[in-house]
């Protein structure tokens, strides 16, 4: 079985739902919006200094994405 380090990584799968939706689920989509942007920022800043640069920005995109999509729900749970 591989194992997908940005995605799903295996530290993160080892409860019955991810932590990110455990985050959204005790903190909110506001707060958890703010710590996608924040490990964003976390990953570009230590690009070539950890990591693979190439799973950095992978990660980087994730919490982007990630961000943008509790961004877009807060949106739209707005109108309603």
């Amino acid at each position: 079985m591989t194992t997908d380090p940005v995605n799903h990584p295996p530290h993160y799968n080892q409860y019955p739902i991810e932590v990110i939706d455990m985050m959204i689920a005790v903190f909110g989509k506001k707060e958890t919006m703010a710590y996608c942007l924040l490990n964003a920022f976390k990953y570009r800043m230590r690009l070539g200094h950890k990591d693979d640069i190439t799973q950095d920005l992978a990660k980087e995109q994730w919490y982007l994405a990630k961000a943008q999509e509790l961004k877009n729900g807060l949106a739209v749970e707005s109108m309603i």
